[in-house]
């Protein structure tokens, strides 16, 4: 009886997982063509960044879509830990395109507020069910959670002085290299980065 127990509790826990792993690729199909689409590399008062066509998401109904998806993911706990930290930074980084996307006013996310700190701490969106602020995501989840430096240049604020928005999603099986590779880009950077 308890070996019945044991083996139904495991089965339920793999098709939970695997289930959860769907729902996230099914979210990265529709994600991750925006990102290619409306992210561009460019340059703008000097500076070289990736630059977001704002206008171009908020008219398009994938972009809806994509919020409406991530709103409905199950629970991050059920996925490997690196694709847990990738779908924190996916998340993190969809939640400042809504907060622009939404204020078709401003180009940044300082913009709607003289403390840039405010609007951080605002619940701005739903992720796999639950509202969150940018700063939970990011000091509460990502960086007490995961202790992983190079996310400082994966986070992207929708400031010309901020990490580079990636023009793909992240994903647990290449994580290493995304992280790795940003990092490289930003330090690289003459006119952010190491640049003084």
């Amino acid at each position: 009886m308890l070996k019945t127990l044991i083996r139904t509790c495991v089965i339920l826990f793999i098709s939970n997982a695997a289930f959860g792993s769907d729902l996230v690729d099914n979210w990265l199909n529709t994600y991750n063509p925006l990102l290619k689409h409306y992210v561009v590399k460019g340059k703008k008062g000097g500076i070289e960044s990736t630059l977001v066509n704002y206008n171009g998401l908020r008219s398009d109904p994938n972009f809806r879509k994509a919020l409406y998806e991530l709103a409905r993911l199950p629970s991050f706990d059920t996925l490997e830990e690196k694709e847990q930290l990738a779908m924190w930074i996916n998340a993190y980084n969809m939640l400042v395109l809504k907060v622009i996307v939404e204020n078709p006013k401003i180009q940044s996310i300082k913009d709607l507020d003289s403390a840039f700190g405010k609007i951080k701490k605002k619940k701005v969106g739903v992720v796999a069910g639950k509202q969150y602020a940018l700063d939970e995501i990011e000091h509460e989840i990502i960086r007490k959670k995961f202790n992983e430096p190079r996310t400082h240049f994966v986070l992207n604020c929708s400031a010309l002085s901020c990490p580079d928005l990636a023009n793909y999603a992240y994903e647990g099986k290449h994580l290493e290299e995304q992280l790795t590779y940003q990092a490289k880009q930003f330090l690289a950077n003459p006119t952010k980065g190491m640049s003084v």
